[in-house]
């Protein structure tokens, strides 16, 4: 299943929930899950430079980065809607490169963490508890 992912900004007692919204078929467009990790593999990073101007313009976080993939694997909270599935996550490390995304920097964009290196896809992305995001960049050597 192709579905995006983005930090839900709104989880009970703060806890690091990950929102999980299918890009096609019956529930395309609504929230069906929250995570507390997932892993997508074909990923894409998607960021809206008008809404992250806003979000620095008024202070208001709202939802404007997505994690795009095919969801592989997931530690799902709760669901919602009539939807249930299950993708149990492997218990390796993380590895690959952390991505962030911070709208308060001036970037639009996802960045290699620490760098203003822009992030746009990667073979693999592991969103976790923790609210890190670790990806498999591609090679361009």
């Amino acid at each position: 299943m192709r579905v995006k992912l983005h930090r839900n900004l709104n989880a009970p007692n703060k806890a690091i929930e990950w929102s999980i919204t299918p890009i096609s078929g019956e529930q395309k467009g609504r929230v069906i899950a929250y995570c507390s990790s997932a892993t997508v593999e074909d990923v894409e990073f998607r960021a809206q430079p008008a809404g992250t101007a806003k979000i620095r313009e008024t202070g208001v976080r709202s939802v404007v980065a997505w994690v795009v993939g095919e969801l592989v694997a997931v530690d799902i909270c709760r669901y919602r809607q009539d939807v249930e599935f299950e993708l149990p996550m492997s218990d390796s490390d993380m590895d690959g490169t952390r991505v962030t995304f911070n709208p308060f920097t001036g970037i639009p964009n996802f960045v290699v963490c620490g760098s203003s290196s822009v992030v746009t896809n990667a073979e693999y992305a592991t969103l976790t508890n923790t609210g890190q995001c670790w990806a498999k960049l591609p090679d361009h050597a």
